[in-house]
């Protein structure tokens, strides 16, 4: 026996006089949450990079400090000199030497940016230069050609030894800093 359904039986969909087709809410915010992820991504593409460089360079310049501050921590020896140099002009930041060696104790404390630096302990001219950055450096309010640190990590400057803070501004199109206190504490500040 088979059941078939007799056409007065079956209805037809209508629509209900008057009804109106489209959205519904929960499409409508789904559409307008894509369009805006999407407007937030168009618009990073539209405004370029120059926001984003000196960030950039703040985290290189990070990195730089905070290595030569471990350095500086696990190599006690007397005499020594742990320091970053700072150059405002050129723009460039680094190491006078990576040669820790006995005997080469002066070769530490130049006040020159050494050619036998490897690339996580510096920041050269070229990179400041490709991305049309400048570099300032203080100690509160008087600049600073150096920053070095003793045993404990603190820092010790060509001023007052980050007593108020040193600060070290990365400017492109817009301007970050990295700050350190006189306890040797190193971050990103603005």
């Amino acid at each position: 026996m088979t059941l078939e359904a007799e056409p007065s039986k079956m209805r037809k969909r209508t629509s209900l006089p008057g009804s109106v087709k489209g959205f519904t809410l929960l499409e409508l915010i789904i559409v307008i949450i894509l369009v805006g992820v999407l407007s937030v991504t168009a618009a990073s593409r539209f405004q370029g990079r120059g926001g984003f460089d000196s960030y950039a360079l703040q985290n290189q310049v990070l990195s730089v400090l905070r290595q030569m501050q471990l350095r500086a921590m696990q190599d006690t020896r007397p005499g020594f000199c742990h320091q970053i140099n700072l150059v405002t002009v050129p723009a460039a930041l680094g190491p006078p030497t990576n040669n820790y060696s006995p005997g080469n104790q002066a070769a530490t404390c130049n006040i020159t940016i050494g050619n036998d630096t490897p690339d996580y302990l510096r920041v050269d001219t070229q990179a400041f230069e490709a991305l049309n950055a400048s570099l300032s450096a203080v100690d509160g309010v008087t600049p600073i050609s150096f920053i070095n640190f003793n045993a404990l990590g603190q820092p010790r400057t060509s001023a007052n030894n980050c007593s108020s803070e040193c600060r070290i501004t990365i400017t492109t199109q817009s301007a970050s800093s990295v700050c350190v206190n006189r306890e040797g504490y190193i971050r990103a500040c603005q």
